[in-house]
């Protein structure tokens, strides 16, 4: 018995190590490839989040007459359009500072209607070349073709003759892609990234190694104990890997979506409830940025999104610098029914596990029965008054549409969350914090917008400004009178305006969709306060 002892642990020693040595190469080996992928689909997320902000008329207005291509790109490049668009892909690289975006990573491209040529568009170089050709490569060609969102593998630029990957996101305009928003990462920054994803793994696996060997040990000593001592040990086994297997399953059958997030709030990992939910396999939404696993469009080619990607990356932003909860009402598109279907996420910051590790996220989506709070509530008349908060415009429009689907179907209850949201921080903004248009768009293409909506919120007299709501929700009628404690404005001048040009403006659009949606939409002589009241058909 002594001899065994003497070489068994060795032995079981050199094969642990051996272990070691082959999941650290099989890590290397797979790791490059499954890398690449994940920045591929990191890339397309970005793409698609900046071109949803690029709006499709004001594309093609640019750089299109008559569907014919403008020749003139050096006007268009001193163009305000111009600048503005430049403006919304500054923005887009703001809000992933993480990535460190410049001005060889993001950029457009306008496609030629007549000849498909592609030329280069938007882009924040100092000195554009918009107008010059672009051999496209295969995946951007694809995304051309078929008007979805894509990736592609490594490549060669022909401008810059280094190695790259890029995502795409097309610009549709008439159900005709007209341009293409490109994010692209030179292959040394992958490469960086591979490296960095593979240390946690290569030292997860050798502390498994480490951990095993520890156990063997225990258990060879444990092996020269009495047989009662083993059969306690035996026990005490089968209770912890039951205890587990418990943990496990209700993890895994649990109706919420739990999900833990790494320091850019990207999906670590998450349960299986993600794919009744919300359509995502658990490995489709792994390394997808949690904005993009949560903020979908009712559909495809619609202009808003079901829950406001900008409301959410404030709030994560509040999570990151200051620690707060993240606690938001959201309506996310089910998987069963295409239909939006009202949820709460929490998001909370979970302690690193060491002084070198870094700390991560741990947050559920949990449904919520909309139907149920209606039916509980029977007065139909309520009053609010609303703080000078951007985030609690989603909050109030959410519960006001969900009282409203007793009597309104699915499409109506949405379309009316986004009008009222539209309103809500039109009183805030242009109201209360009396921030005209103009003012509006040079901070914009300064990207200082946030930043004066914080320090108008903080100086006197806009912080003690507040919006008040009146709702009355009945089977007859939806009314609503939202009035702030701003200067007002000339409401008539403005739909004179809104008529005239057609809604091609980007200015007034909460105006616009009122107007278009509500029966009756009436202003007071100050310009603050406006009544919206839409009949409803009595069966």
């Amino acid at each position: 018995m002594a001899y065994n002892r003497r070489y068994l642990m060795p032995l079981a020693i050199a094969v642990f190590a051996l272990s070691a040595i082959g999941i650290g190469a099989l890590l290397i080996v797979s790791n490059a490839r499954q890398t690449q992928e994940a920045i591929g689909v990191e890339l397309r997320a970005i793409a698609s989040h900046a071109a949803s902000h690029i709006e499709p008329s004001g594309y093609y207005r640019l750089f299109f007459q008559n569907d014919r291509l403008k020749s003139d790109f050096k006007a268009i490049e001193k163009s305000s359009e111009f600048l503005a668009f430049k403006s919304q892909l500054k923005n887009t690289t703001a809000f992933y500072s993480d990535l460190a975006l410049g001005e060889e990573n993001i950029y457009t491209f306008v496609r030629d209607l007549k000849s498909d040529e592609i030329k280069w568009g938007v882009m924040l170089h100092p000195k554009p070349f918009s107008g010059e050709g672009y051999a496209a490569p295969e995946a951007l060609n694809l995304v051309v073709a078929y008007g979805k969102p894509g990736f592609s593998g490594i490549y060669l630029s022909t401008a810059s003759k280094r190695e790259w990957i890029s995502g795409y996101a097309p610009i549709v305009y008439r159900s005709q892609v007209i341009g293409v928003v490109e994010v692209a990462r030179e292959i040394t920054e992958v490469q960086r990234a591979a490296r960095m994803r593979l240390m946690p793994a290569l030292i997860a696996s050798l502390a498994v190694i480490l951990l095993s060997v520890a156990a063997v040990l225990l258990l060879l000593n444990a092996a020269r104990k009495t047989t009662k001592a083993n059969a306690e040990l035996k026990a005490t086994l089968q209770e912890l890997e039951k205890s587990t297997s418990t943990y496990r399953t209700l993890t895994e059958s649990s109706t919420d979506i739990v999900f833990l997030l790494d320091p850019q709030f990207r999906v670590a990992s998450i349960n299986t409830a993600v794919r009744r939910q919300l359509g995502f396999s658990p490995a489709e939404a792994q390394g997808m940025h949690i904005v993009d696993v949560l903020c979908q469009k009712d559909k495809a080619d619609a202009p808003d999104y079901l829950f406001d990607p900008q409301l959410l990356h404030a709030a994560l932003a509040a999570l990151r610098d200051t620690n707060e909860k993240v606690n938001l009402s959201a309506a996310l598109k089910s998987a069963l029914t295409g239909d939006a279907k009202q949820y709460r996420i929490l998001i909370e910051k979970v302690a690193a596990g060491g002084e070198n590790s870094a700390a991560g996220y741990i947050g559920r989506a949990v449904a919520t029965s909309e139907m149920a709070v209606a039916s509980i509530i029977e007065r139909s008349r309520f009053s609010f008054r609303l703080t000078n908060s951007l985030l609690l415009t989603e909050e109030l429009a959410t519960f006001l549409a969900a009282i409203a689907r007793s009597y309104v179907d699915e499409s109506q209850a949405t379309t009316l969350r986004i009008m009222l949201r539209e309103m809500l921080l039109n009183a805030i903004e242009h109201g209360n914090l009396e921030i005209d248009f103009d003012t509006k768009t040079t901070s914009l293409m300064h990207e200082s917008y946030f930043q004066l909506i914080d320090e108008r919120r903080r100086q006197p007299p806009y912080r003690d400004r507040s919006v008040l709501v009146d709702a009355l929700i009945s089977a007859d009628k939806l009314a609503f009178r939202i009035t702030d404690e701003g200067q007002g404005f000339n409401h008539r001048e403005m739909l004179e305006k809104l008529t005239r040009e057609k809604n091609e403006t980007a200015h007034g659009r909460g105006i616009v969709m009122t107007l278009q949606e509500f029966d009756i939409v009436r202003y007071n002589q100050k310009g603050n306060s406006v009544v919206l009241i839409k009949n409803l058909a009595v069966s």
